[in-house]
């Protein structure tokens, strides 16, 4: 989503058409809510923000719950598992791979605003909006097979 509020559906993956998991909307005209077996995420219609977006993972996946607000630091996710490395050349000794999809607290969010898109003709091209969001919030519980497998699926086998 822009600064302005327009939202864009360009290919973020190869595969578009995952199996979409049960859930339902409960919207007014200031709020939206959508509520799964395994998450819940409130959003008051205003732009992104720490008050404005919010999920909440059902289950008791850690003593004190698991909660994700937008704009979270990846930091504050301390029990991230890490993620791969893009290439190992030069590589000796430690090599940080940053956040990964999978964690203990039952949920992951990547930021893939940097990223580039997949258009129409299979061909990658910049994003056009500078002042955009472009994140993606694994919520799965203590199912990490799962997670994985909703990974796989979506960006391509």
């Amino acid at each position: 989503m822009s600064i302005q509020g327009r939202c864009f559906d360009f290919s973020f993956a190869v595969n578009r058409n995952p199996p979409t998991p049960t859930f339902r909307v409960v919207e007014s005209e200031n709020e939206l809510d959508i509520i799964s077996s395994l998450f819940h995420i409130s959003f008051d219609k205003k732009r992104f923000s720490r008050n404005e977006l919010s999920v909440r993972i059902v289950g008791k996946v850690t003593l004190w719950g698991s909660y994700w607000r937008y704009g979270q630091e990846a930091g504050l996710e301390r029990f991230n598992l890490g993620g791969t490395g893009r290439i190992l050349d030069l590589v000796d000794g430690r090599y940080d791979v940053g956040d990964g999809v999978l964690a203990r607290e039952g949920y992951s969010a990547l930021d893939d605003s940097q990223s580039m898109l997949f258009e129409d003709d299979g061909f990658v091209s910049p994003h056009r909006e500078v002042d955009r969001v472009n994140g993606y919030l694994f919520c799965y519980g203590p199912d990490y097979h799962g997670v994985m497998t909703c990974l796989y699926d979506t960006s391509g086998r």
